[in-house]
């Protein structure tokens, strides 16, 4: 999965990438181009499968993954660095989720890009940026289609192309009236038809309102100003989260104290960043492995198998399925067997965040 963190110049972006990626590239030697961004693969924090390979002493504890994605600031308008633009839009297409980071501090020494501060303005500015993205997109594509449709074409071909047609007047007309592309493209075979095109509008989100130290005591209040958003909603200091993730480990919780915070808010943000993006994670566990594996939200289990190998989901037969919190309580497969709360499932079965499960095939 690779997550794009997405915003205004000076928006605090790559403050933020640092946090969430601990630091695993050197911004500042090497800052992010509109056609060269900074990537880094991050592990997803799971204490699920840290217990699951400590319980069956696992020579192996894998977690899942992602790629994150750092890009300049988007610059509105025409002012200096506008023209990095486009090449930043063809990046953000390419990513399966977008995180929008949104200033919400105060510092002199960095004026914002746009005068004030105002977060619900840039989410405005962004969402807009993006919708006119989409529309440029869907209206050059209607173009062509509307193009080859005045030409003699087989019959299956020209449905294709006219169902495709049809599907575009309504994306349109979504984006004319503001709207994002995300519920009209539900279907998997309006997916599959339009699935290069990478509308932004059609991507998860997830909003992070980047504040000072003082805006952690405001996190209610400053969630607010947003309005109704259909993304979830973090606040996270990332400068300060930045800094501390560059101390040792044993000196952090000193300076989570001072800012009257438990933990990180950047790996709360992680933990929950797959959740927030439609996706859930399964488990498996031996005495080789303990693996912590993400599918989308929805995923039967033959999918499920299919994430593991595909010779797993060719020669399904059935899934053994334990919920964690089931194992974790009783502490043991044995107990849990004894307790009936081990299922038998067949391919249809929906997986759930959390489920541990053995595939039985045969090929």
């Amino acid at each position: 999965m690779r997550v794009a963190l997405t915003g205004l110049s000076l928006s605090g972006k790559t403050a933020l990438f640092n946090a969430l990626s601990s630091h695993a590239i050197d911004s500042a030697a090497h800052p992010a181009r509109g056609d060269q961004p900074n990537l880094a693969s991050v592990r997803i924090p799971d204490e699920r499968v840290d217990w699951l390979s400590q319980l069956n002493a696992s020579k192996k504890c894998t977690h899942a993954m992602m790629e994150l994605m750092d890009l300049p600031g988007l610059v509105l308008g025409g002012g200096p660095g506008s023209a990095e633009r486009p090449r930043i839009i063809a990046q953000l297409r390419q990513a399966d989720a977008l995180v929008y980071c949104l200033r919400a501090f105060d510092n002199s020494s960095v004026p914002p890009a746009l005068g004030t501060v105002d977060a619900a303005r840039e989410l405005r500015d962004l969402r807009s940026e993006f919708l006119l993205a989409d529309l440029e997109t869907v209206m050059r594509r209607q173009e062509k289609v509307e193009s080859n449709l005045k030409k003699p074409l087989p019959k299956k071909e020209r449905d294709q192309y006219q169902r495709e047609h049809d599907l575009l007047v309504k994306l349109q007309t979504a984006l004319e009236q503001e709207e994002s592309l995300r519920p009209l493209l539900e279907r998997p075979e309006d997916q599959a038809m339009l699935s290069g095109f990478g509308f932004l509008t059609q991507k998860p989100g997830i909003i992070v309102l980047n504040v000072d130290e003082q805006g952690l005591s405001k996190a209610d209040e400053l969630r607010s100003q947003l309005g109704d958003t259909e993304m979830p909603v973090f606040v996270i200091c990332a400068r300060a989260e930045s800094d501390i993730l560059e101390l040792p480990e044993e000196d952090r919780e000193v300076f989570l104290e001072e800012l009257g915070m438990e933990r990180l808010a950047s790996q709360d943000l992680l933990r929950n960043i797959g959740a927030a993006l439609d996706q859930i994670v399964f488990l498996t566990m031996g005495p080789d492995e303990s693996r912590a594996w993400p599918i989308p939200k929805g995923s039967s289990a033959v999918e499920a198998a299919g994430a593991i190998h595909s010779d797993l989901a060719r020669g399904f037969i059935r899934a053994e399925v334990i919920n964690y919190d089931d194992l974790k309580e009783l502490g043991s497969e044995k107990a849990v067997r004894a307790a009936g709360k081990q299922r038998l499932e067949g391919k249809e079965y929906t997986v759930q965040d959390g489920d541990i499960l053995v595939i039985r095939f045969s090929v």
